[in-house]
């Protein structure tokens, strides 16, 4: 309050001896001095937060509205979201604040997330942001604005990895109020990559000059949207037989006659509306359509308990020139959670798998009445979707993550050729570039898994195993391999990205006091006799704690699971490799482990980005059968006695 008051009597007294320019002049010089106080404060904050963790930001984003709008449901908070879950640090830019469409006002967003750090861009400055990235930092822009353009300039003098994402019909209503072609061009010319999500936005890139735009659509989270999991159904959900939607419901693409006629034409069907609505149009609406639901706006993570008690998904976009150009983030959603959907015929979608489409409001009422009294039944093909089109694998191509063809896969089979397909499939999709070889060991096959893969997949190597051997028929795959790292995979495991090799390769290479990493792994019940004891998949989220988060992996775990299991061929190698005595399955992993433990190295858990498991469809274990449980008891007892002088490596859960 004194500092106040000094400066008034001091802007009195300018004002009396020098007069009204001098005055807004020294004002003028003051505000600037608190603009670079600030920017000090701000940068100097940040540069703390970083030095916890000691590494430079890998992503920085330049979009229109802050992290939790919609929901954090928008492209650039799922980029940033799984950009985060992979360990990095980002910087989310946003040029307008949040709109709260109850209040009808602008709020502010507070937000607070390890590794986040979310600015306004009246915040910020281009020449903050050369502190806070280097050269393996990438820079994406959302939107060609006039305020953004300084800072693709700034990235391009140092030579920063510049994208721009040409994710709407700018030059249509969605940017009159500041669209600019000559800025436009510039984004298009000088970034290092162009995407457009759309294939009407690519042609448009392309015709602007830029031959080599890569069509790079929207996609889901598979971490979020699992259709393998089970969710309660939600306090506000109705009973009976529903359709949903969610998302902005504010748009002038979006078709309330579709609504109005579904809830007419099949009036025991609930209509659920996840989302802010027009205030005048819910009034309306809720007047005369009784089997209409406003449910409000969701987060993203409360989205798949909706659509997981849903009998079908909308999507009621009216036909034009915003619409031509939209690839809906929510009917990815919808698939990845295995639901059918009705929409109106949109380019983006008419590919896709599980959707029903007319643009003609009676007929898309008749389509909801008909999905509804149907089930679902293509697990097969939603699978390959979701391997093709998660926020992970756009990523990856976004940030041009690469491997070095280093690593050989040795992936077992036996009687599993309804899976080993996905498996492969998504494996080459996805993790191409890290791979040195395929080999497929068809563990004494009676359903022809191995003349299948190897009459399907010409560049795997398919071997075959006599006996059904876990431990005999990996170290029979190892004597194929060329990599110089060996990495362990059921049948019943598929891919979504290839960030689980980015992230073990990165870890063995960062770390040599490590001998394996894996994305399986457990801990003893030193209280039962056959050491049955907890596994990742069984705590909260996968074992993956605070700390382990912070440093990236945790090395408190007894042993590693096989399927998974990344290991340097020169420490197999020092091992001997997987002990064949305690084939066909059980205990042949955790030996594995305690050898690599004897060597003097350690062992790594990380719930390694992009792997999915159709739990027990290779072993079957889940049946508990006799046969498997006096198998368990008998590699038991040989575990206990081969390592019994080895008792510091039996750890329990703490």
């Amino acid at each position: 309050m004194n500092r106040i008051i000094l400066y008034i009597e001091k802007a009195i007294q300018v004002l009396k001896r020098d007069g009204i320019l001098a005055l807004a002049h020294l004002i003028y010089g003051k505000i600037q001095f608190w603009i670079i106080a600030f920017r000090t404060w701000f940068m100097s904050q940040i540069r703390k937060s970083h030095s916890v963790q000691n590494k430079k930001c890998r992503m920085v984003i330049f979009t229109g509205v802050p992290y939790d709008d919609v929901g954090g449901g928008q492209r650039a908070a799922q980029l940033a979201k799984s950009a985060l879950r992979i360990g990095w640090n980002v910087i989310y830019i946003y040029l307008y604040p949040r709109f709260d469409f109850q209040k009808q006002t602008y709020i502010s967003s507070k937000v607070d997330i390890q590794g986040l750090f979310h600015k306004s861009i009246k915040e910020i400055c281009p020449s903050d942001l050369y502190g806070l990235i280097d050269e393996t930092t990438t820079v994406i822009f959302e939107l060609p604005h006039p305020d953004l353009i300084d800072y693709l300039r700034a990235a391009k003098i140092r030579g920063i990895h510049t994208v721009f994402e040409l994710i709407d019909d700018w030059e249509s209503s969605l940017g009159e109020e500041w669209f600019r072609k000559e800025i436009f061009m510039e984004f298009v010319k000088w970034s290092d990559i162009v995407i457009g999500t759309a294939q009407l936005l690519v042609e448009r890139l392309r015709k602007y000059g830029r031959e080599d735009a890569i069509y790079l659509p929207n996609a889901a989270n598979e971490y979020i949207f699992d259709n393998y999991k089970s969710f309660s159904k939600p306090k506000d959900y109705p009973e009976g037989k529903t359709l949903i939607y969610f998302g902005s419901l504010y748009g002038e693409w979006f078709g309330w006659e579709y609504i109005q006629e579904i809830a007419i034409q099949n009036p025991n069907l609930k209509i659920c509306l996840i989302g802010d609505a027009p205030q005048r149009i819910k009034n309306q609406i809720i007047a005369s359509l009784k089997n209409i639901y406003f449910l409000g706006p969701k987060p993203i993570e409360n989205l798949p308990s909706y659509l997981y008690h849903a009998d079908a998904c909308l999507l009621p976009f009216k036909p034009g020139q915003i619409t031509d150009a939209v690839s809906p983030i929510k009917i990815f959603e919808y698939l990845f959670m295995n639901k059918p959907v009705i929409a109106t015929k949109m380019k983006e979608i008419l590919s896709f798998p599980n959707v029903l489409t007319s643009n003609d409001p009676k007929e898309f009422a008749q389509l909801c009445l008909s999905i509804t009294e149907q089930k679902s039944n293509n697990q097969k093909e939603i699978d390959e979707f979701i391997s093709k089109n998660s926020w992970f694998s756009r990523l990856q191509i976004i940030t041009k993550i690469q491997g070095r063809n280093e690593v050989s896969v040795i992936i077992l089979v036996h009687n599993n050729r309804n899976v080993i397909e996905r498996c492969i499939r998504s494996l080459v999709w996805n993790c191409s570039s890290y791979l040195a070889d395929i080999i497929v060991v068809d563990n004494a096959s009676k359903d022809g898994s191995g003349d299948f893969v190897r009459n399907t997949f010409t560049g795997v190597k398919v071997i075959r195993n006599s006996v059904n051997g876990c431990a005999s028929g990996r170290n029979l795959g190892v004597q194929y391999a060329t990599g110089r790292v060996l990495a362990f995979f059921d049948s019943d495991q598929w891919f979504t990205s290839g960030f689980c090799f980015e992230e073990a390769l990165q870890i063995l290479r960062e770390n040599a006091n490590i001998g394996a990493v894996s994305w399986a792994a457990g801990w003893f019940d030193l209280s039962s006799d056959t050491l049955g004891g907890p596994i990742v998949d069984y705590l909260p989220h996968r074992g993956m704690t605070a700390e382990c988060l912070k440093r990236g992996f945790r090395t408190d775990v007894a042993y590693l699971g096989s399927g998974g299991m990344f290991v340097p061929r020169t420490v197999f190698e020092a091992t001997g490799g997987f002990d064949p005595n305690f084939d066909p399955t059980a205990f042949e992993d955790t030996d594995l482990s305690f050898s690599i433990k004897k060597l003097g190295l350690e062992l790594a858990y990380r719930d390694l980005t992009g792997i999915r498991h159709e739990a027990h469809r290779t072993t079957e274990a889940s049946k508990r059968s006799p046969e498997y449980i006096e198998l368990f008891r008998r590699n038991s007892d040989y575990f206990k006695y081969k390592w019994k002088d080895y008792k510091m490596f039996f750890k329990e859960l703490k």
